[in-house]
């Protein structure tokens, strides 16, 4: 494929493991099948072997593919996955990377187009660049089988674009997640991201994802590119087990580390502003937020917030309900709209930018030969 090879070289994919192996090798496939241009570090905090055993052992199908391989102390808390995500992105020395999760599939093409889109931001405005995401299943939320859902775009949103840094921050409480850890970030600000969460001891896992996008936020602006089709993830295939949000607030660690983030927030406010970095100042932005976030409190965030939680405890349930309804339909009915959706992403984003539709046709194509089902010569194993 014809890539752009020196935009290509101003951007590391980030890999962090941990166990789910045979998601791992169809990543490869895909990545081998699109011909990644990318370098890939891969951080591996499985709690076994698996995974550096697969990587080793189908290297000859993914040769093509550049990456690294680190081995980590096991994953068994959420500090443990934050101690390893620092130390590796300080090992990252392209200006520019993407976290990518072994479930994650995204679009060489509109890779290089974000990539392109931040780096002319001369003024160092943006923090982020990314496009419509799509999620996806397959049959028992296996890592290769047949399609149990047709690709959804999750992020119609135009990302978030204040100049305030307050504003901005603001934007995204209570409960508002964008998609911003998974986009093209600039590094340096990534890592120190993961660095404060380490410094600071943060053990609650919700409160590192809300300080991650509050304090990438912090640093700039966030675009999403809209007729840039970017990224499909798989649904529902997470390792860390969900908690109920009420437990986590009644007996987990939740309101105390909220708190400290929210201090450590307040502080890149008041650094962002003509305000002096005192005492004073940081609190009463840290107030302000706090109160914000309560008042952001209503009915409906924490109906829908709940209601969130809830569907993750029970997904197991809810995919079984999701595939029997599914498997009323037939064959040739879901291979026709699998393949309607297909064309019709190809055909919209032709019509903006020719180029990047034959990027967006060939990524589709490649991952729905991967993900059809394991090598022949490696079934059983």
């Amino acid at each position: 494929m014809n890539y752009d090879k020196n935009l290509a070289s101003k951007l590391s994919i980030f890999l962090p493991l941990k166990g789910r192996p045979l998601f791992t090798l169809r990543y490869f496939l895909y990545m081998e099948a699109v011909e990644c241009p990318f370098h890939i570090l891969i951080a591996d905090g499985s709690l076994d072997e698996e995974n550096k055993k697969i990587i080793d052992d189908n290297k000859h199908r993914f040769s093509h593919v550049s990456f690294e391989y680190l081995r980590y102390p096991p994953d068994n808390t959420i500090l443990d996955f934050e101690r390893k995500m620092a130390d590796a992105l300080s090992k990252i020395n392209t200006p520019y990377v993407v976290w990518h999760n072994n479930d994650d599939f995204s679009i060489v093409g509109s890779m290089l187009e974000c990539i392109k889109f931040i780096d002319k931001d001369e003024k160092g405005e943006f923090v982020a660049c990314g496009g419509p995401a799509y999620q996806f299943m397959i049959h028992k939320n296996k890592p290769f089988g047949n399609f149990t859902s047709n690709f959804v775009c999750k992020n119609k949103k135009d990302g978030v674009l204040s100049l305030d840094t307050k504003s901005r921050v603001l934007s995204s409480m209570p409960f508002y997640q964008t998609i911003i850890q998974n986009v093209i970030l600039r590094t340096d600000t990534f890592h120190q991201a993961y660095r404060e969460l380490v410094k600071h001891n943060i053990t609650d896992l919700l409160v590192s994802e809300y300080f991650l996008v509050r304090y990438l936020l912090c640093k700039g602006k966030y675009k999403i590119l809209h007729n840039t089709p970017y990224w499909f993830y798989q649904t529902n295939t997470s390792v860390w087990q969900p908690e109920f949000f009420l437990k986590k607030v009644l007996l987990g660690s939740f309101l105390e580390e909220h708190k400290i983030t929210m201090h450590l927030i307040a502080e890149q406010i008041v650094q962002s502003s003509s305000l002096d970095l005192t005492s004073a100042n940081i609190s009463a932005i840290q107030t302000e937020l706090e109160e914000h976030f309560v008042k952001s409190l209503n009915a409906k965030t924490l109906k829908d917030f709940i209601q969130l939680q809830t569907d993750l405890l029970n997904c197991q349930f809810i995919l079984q309900l999701i595939e029997t309804y599914r498997g009323l339909k037939n064959c040739l009915m879901r291979f026709y709209w699998t393949n309607l959706k297909k064309y019709s992403w190809y055909l919209f984003v032709w019509l903006r930018n020719p180029r990047l539709a034959t990027h967006v046709l060939q990524s589709v194509s490649a991952f729905q030969k991967v993900s059809k089902h394991l090598p022949d010569d490696i079934k059983g194993k």
